[in-house]
């Protein structure tokens, strides 16, 4: 004998309307929505992948060469490889506009190549895409510190 109410069994997500169960809906939610209409204007900048590569441990050595020429060699190929893939990670993870993202992207580059972030790896603590997944991280939220001290008046 069951106590209590008896629940109806459903066999799908068909069998059951929205009124039927509250905040059950085949709808896509509104978030997911704009992010999918976002990445349809994607920039064609940085060729057609967006995944991260597999590490290229000859560039990423040649990063740290005391040699300019096969140093600016070796940036020109990091770039080529992972430009496209560290706008998408922008783009999703920060959800910023195509602009904001190639804006972020290029400024992130610019600084890494400036400043040699790349110095900084160690292929014994982790994988090349953490560690530039890190450094872009790092990057995004000191260059929209400003924004929220504008947001909170100072």
């Amino acid at each position: 004998m069951l106590v209590g109410p008896t629940l109806p069994l459903y066999t799908s997500l068909n069998d059951v309307s929205p009124s039927a169960k509250p905040g059950l809906s085949r709808k896509p939610a509104p978030a997911v929505l704009r992010c999918r209409a976002a990445m349809d204007q994607d920039t064609s900048m940085g060729g057609d992948h967006g995944r991260f590569p597999q590490t290229r441990h000859s560039a990423i050595q040649a990063l740290q060469s005391d040699d300019p020429e096969q140093r600016h060699g070796a940036y020109g190929a990091v770039i080529a490889a992972y430009w496209k893939p560290s706008y998408k990670f922008i783009r999703i993870r920060w959800s910023a506009t195509n602009e904001e993202a190639k804006d972020l992207t290029q400024g992130f580059f610019a600084r890494a190549l400036e400043k040699n972030f790349f110095l900084g790896y160690d292929p014994a603590v982790g994988s090349f895409r953490t560690y530039l997944r890190t450094c872009l991280e790092r990057f995004v939220v000191n260059q929209k510190k400003p924004a929220g001290r504008e947001k909170r008046g100072g």
